[in-house]
């Protein structure tokens, strides 16, 4: 019963990542996504620039200054875009890592009695979602986005 579960799961965690693919109903999020991320990544080469810019021109303490203030402010956008980087992985990009997020979520939400499956219980939840991220991670690998 249990291989039931995982295999609802997994096929629902990807029925999710599949409606947030560009051109799906939700692929607006990605794209949005993805604007805001290359937003910072070149406004971080802009600071960047400057930066080298003002170092070829340097003459005074407060020109180095200045360059500092856009090095850090550089490195605080790369910082922000890695950011959204690695949290659009569980949310939306990436089924092995949204598994265990919206596999719990739908773990607790489905009404398992009804479907003639166990009830909800701590340590079967535990089991439900490591092997819905080991199905995931199977698929995954077996269907590349190349093929």
């Amino acid at each position: 019963m249990i291989i039931i579960q995982i295999i609802i799961i997994s096929l629902l965690v990807f029925a999710i990542h599949y409606t947030m693919l560009p051109g799906e109903i939700f692929g607006f999020i990605d794209k949005w996504w993805q604007k805001h991320e290359d937003d910072y990544f070149n406004e971080a080469d802009r600071l960047n620039g400057l930066a080298d810019e003002l170092e070829l021109t340097a003459t005074n303490r407060y020109d180095a200054a200045e360059i500092d203030y856009k090095r850090r402010d550089a490195d605080a956008l790369i910082k922000k875009a890695n950011f959204l980087d690695k949290l659009s992985q569980p949310l939306f990009r990436c089924p092995v890592c949204m598994a265990p997020w919206y596999g719990t979520a739908l773990y607790w939400v489905i009404p398992w009695p009804r479907l003639w499956l166990p009830a909800h219980d701590w340590v079967h939840w535990l089991i439900v979602i490591i092997c819905t991220l080991g199905l995931n991670s199977i698929v995954v690998r077996l269907f590349k986005e190349d093929d």
